[in-house]
């Protein structure tokens, strides 16, 4: 899930996994 990002840069994908959390 945080091995590659989906979509954005990976400090995007930081943002929404630790909204996830």
């Amino acid at each position: 899930m945080a091995t590659k990002p989906h979509f954005g840069p990976p400090s995007f994908q930081n943002q929404t996994l630790a909204l996830h959390l």
